[in-house]
């Protein structure tokens, strides 16, 4: 039998003998609660191994899909059953796993991977780490991909406490700093400059320093910070909220004076960026100025640094000014300059994007032709940019105009993205949801493929309207193209629309509201502050409908809510939870009220909860008022 024939056999057999496997691992754990018997204990054994038989095959035959759910039964079952097991029993062997890892980790350096795939990678390594704890850690191949995935999830929490463990790690270890590679401390120190987290970034860059200067007797197997590094952490402080323009120059003075790496052209791009954002336009010119004097070359990225912080900043004549500075250095050097490009389509993106903010359809007109008449490539953003300017004063029809003319004049054919836009147009600012739909139905004629903006654009256009069929559909369709788990911002619009249409209603169509808002969103998933508010009005909707006439015992209607559920985790209360619970306590005022000193303590406890969030007078007169009435003693 040929080879390929073989592995294709193979691949049979193996998939077949998974799914029985499975089938049978399943109907074994129906009666979880029962303890295991000890012949019971023999069959999972077997299960077991027969499981890891399959692992290992689907590996060899490249299977993520099947890999991920055979491995996910292993754990399912070594947990459930875990009283039978050994108590040294590990859930999974290292080895094992990081064989298995290997099938997974090229997602995390996948440019575009698919959502699915990112899903069942994220939950593989979660599974592993569950399984082999944090001894995990230790292993750079898991932690290179694992960092780099959470990343491109924007699961910016678990970043910063999978950097907190392994921190702990090394301490528990005797170590002053994780023992990982230049290579591995600058992709975490890449992700914190992205995100802008700056304390994370220094301890970072800290421990690498104390990780490349190690004095154990054993050689350090980590470099001292080069250019990328500084790089990664002068961004920290240059992308932090609001920009830390002070500490990001201090950063770059002291990597001048230590003279442990030069200073390049790329470190001045983020320092360039933030000026702009703080519109700090002097530092701006003396950045300019101190690269010229330290004999650099300015590069394009510096030029798009600055045009684009201009922008952002609403101010597109200094942008087209400097667009023109740009041009006349490179007319004065047109070959001496290798680092200096003439400015190309990301450059009038940026400014075609700036002229539909700031509603300059003319200039934005001008700008494209100009695209064109120097025959730069013009791309998808192009077009949406383009369109845009359309689109924000609800210009339909031009803004399909726009689309019809790119396909027929520059030959680009009709795209998810431009459609997105045209959707839009008609759901966000025209709000004609016959429109919307036919667009859609015209995207999907045209075989492009709805991606998640789509389905928030259509959400939200249905959600203003309260439109529940539409948004009935919609959920239909994200299923239909595989988008299983919903996300936190059209979770967030249908929870305001279900908890509007509820306050506005006239019948009982749509109450009680707590069980509708379950009926999208599940009683637990998506989970954000604004979706925990939607809950908490529901359920005071709930009980406000009902008539009662009993004493009211704040206290217990938090208890019974499941108030510290709704705000755990990474989801906390802010003013809107406290105004919320400060009008539905001061509604019920004229009932007899159980534990007022109690229900007192607890609204100054979520008080704090809420953290820097402000009340604005109004609610800071209620808080005030209910908290008096509250501490007087009943006559």
């Amino acid at each position: 039998m040929p080879a390929s024939a073989r592995v294709r056999a193979r691949a049979v057999y193996v998939s077949v003998s998974a799914r029985r496997l499975l089938a049978s691992a399943s109907q074994s754990q129906q009666h979880p609660a029962q303890r295991p018997s000890s012949s019971s204990a023999i069959q999972h054994g077997r299960d077991l191994d027969s499981l890891r038989t399959t692992l290992s095959l689907a590996v060899l035959n490249h299977n993520p899909p099947l890999a991920a759910k055979v491995f996910e039964q292993i754990i399912s079952i070594k947990r459930t059953n875990a009283r039978s097991m050994p108590t040294n029993a590990p859930l999974t062997r290292l080895n094992t796993f990081l064989k298995l890892l290997a099938l997974f980790s090229p997602t995390a350096f996948v440019p575009d991977p698919s959502l699915e795939a990112r899903i069942r990678a994220m939950r593989v390594m979660e599974l592993g780490l569950e399984a082999c704890g944090d001894s995990l850690l230790d292993h750079e191949e898991f932690l290179q991909p694992y960092f780099l995935l959470l990343n491109k999830m924007e699961r910016l929490q678990s970043i910063k406490s999978t950097w907190d463990r392994l921190v702990v790690r090394a301490m528990e270890n005797g170590n002053k700093a994780p023992q990982l590679s230049l290579t591995t401390y600058n992709i975490i120190l890449r992700i914190f400059g992205k995100h802008g987290f700056r304390a994370h970034a220094d301890e970072a860059f800290e421990m690498l320093s104390l990780a490349s200067y190690s004095t154990d007797s054993m050689e350090s197997k980590c470099h001292p910070p080069d250019e990328h590094s500084y790089y990664y952490l002068v961004s920290a402080h240059a992308n932090a909220t609001p920009p830390a323009l002070s500490s990001a120059l201090k950063i770059l003075a002291d990597m001048t004076i230590n003279g442990s790496s030069t200073p390049t052209p790329a470190i001045f791009t983020p320092l360039i960026r933030a000026a702009g954002k703080s519109r700090d336009l002097k530092t701006m010119k003396v950045l300019f100025e101190m690269m010229e004097e330290a004999g650099m070359e300015l590069t394009s990225f510096n030029f798009n640094a600055a045009i684009d912080a201009y922008v952002k900043a609403g101010d597109i004549e200094n942008a087209l000014r400097l667009l023109e500075d740009w041009k006349q250095r490179l007319a004065k050097h047109p070959n001496n300059s290798p680092n200096l490009t003439a400015p190309a389509t990301v450059t009038y993106n940026t400014l075609l994007s700036a002229c539909a903010k700031e509603g300059q359809m003319n200039r934005g007109q001008e700008i494209l032709e100009t695209m064109a008449a120097a025959g730069l490539e013009i791309t998808h953003q192009t077009v949406t940019s383009y369109m845009d300017l359309f689109k924000r004063k609800a210009m339909y029809n031009e803004c399909r105009e726009a689309f019809d003319m790119f396909e027929k004049q520059f030959g680009i054919r009709k795209f998810t993205e431009g459609y997105n836009v045209l959707l839009a147009c008609a759901g966000y600012h025209g709000r004609d949801v016959v429109q919307l739909k036919e667009t859609y139905n015209e995207m999907l004629g045209r075989f492009c493929k709805p991606s998640l903006v789509t389905f928030r654009i259509l959400v939200s256009a249905y959600a203003y309207v309260l439109d529940f069929a539409g948004i009935d559909f919609v959920v239909q369709e994200m299923a239909r193209f595989g988008f299983t788990e919903m996300d936190s911002r059209i979770a967030e619009k249908i929870a305001v629309a279900v908890v509007r249409k509820a306050k506005l209603g006239t019948d009982d169509s749509c109450r009680p509201v707590v069980p509708i808002l379950i009926k999208y969103l599940g009683s637990s998933a998506y989970r954000s502050t604004k979706v925990s508010n939607c809950f908490l009005d529901a359920h005071i909707l709930d009980f406000s409908h009902e008539s009662d006439t009993s004493p009211f015992d704040f206290l217990a209607f938090l208890s019974s809510i499941g108030f510290e559920d709704l705000f755990a985790d990474d989801v906390s209360p802010d003013s809107v939870t406290l105004l919320l619970l400060l009008r539905f306590v001061e509604r019920n005022m004229s009932r007899a009220i159980n534990r007022p000193l109690e229900t007192k303590s607890e609204l100054e406890r979520i008080r704090l909860l809420c953290g820097k969030a402000q009340l604005d007078d109004a609610a800071e007169s209620i808080y005030s008022s209910v908290l008096q009435t509250l501490s007087e003693p009943k006559k």
